[in-house]
């Protein structure tokens, strides 16, 4: 969280967990290159580009036990943060568990895109909870309530016809209630 608060990159989180995690005791080591400059599938054709071995580990690069436990929790913390504003928005109905177009294999994460309700990963807000696994690279997409239906509940509560208890705790929440709109 420190990392984070910090707005520290993944790399740079590794960096500092290697201290915690025995620091150059694990070959291969990962280069700037391998994480930025390669793409997830690059990396899972086997392409050797960016990494340290052998003798070249000693003080070289980031351990991949170190990167994959940053990019993990950097994982986490974003779809904490997503999940957290979808949870308080009131015309957002159903989040949606996407697989990422790099995903390289079947995995959890197909598991859980399958298992929803409809088999399509859409399930109620605030169910599912990402990164599935380490590494895991799926996002969380919103699945919004009837445009129409929103408009008319929308309008109902700015001129005060309607009573919407999320959307005043929303509106409070980003410092707005309904008056602001007369």
């Amino acid at each position: 969280y420190t990392g984070v608060a910090e707005s520290k990159s993944a790399w740079q989180i590794a960096e500092d967990l290697e201290r915690y995690l025995g620091a150059g005791q694990e070959c291969p080591r990962w280069t700037r290159y391998r994480l930025y400059g390669l793409t997830k599938v690059d990396i899972a054709q086997g392409r050797k580009g960016g990494l340290h071995s052998g003798e070249e580990c000693a003080e070289q690069g980031v351990a991949y036990k170190a990167l994959r436990l940053a990019r993990t929790e950097l994982q986490y913390v974003h779809h904490l943060a997503g999940r957290r504003l979808r949870e308080r928005m009131p015309w957002v109905e159903y989040e949606q568990v996407v697989l990422s177009p790099a995903h390289p294999k079947p995995d959890i994460c197909d598991d859980v895109i399958a298992a929803a309700p409809n088999g399509d990963g859409v399930y109620p807000k605030g169910e599912i909870s990402l990164p599935l696994h380490p590494n895991c690279i799926c996002d969380a997409r919103v699945v919004l309530m009837d445009e129409e239906a929103f408009v008319d509940r929308l309008r109902g509560w700015v001129d005060g016809s309607e009573a919407w208890a999320e959307m005043d705790s929303y509106a409070t929440w980003v410092g707005m209630s309904s008056q602001t709109f007369a």
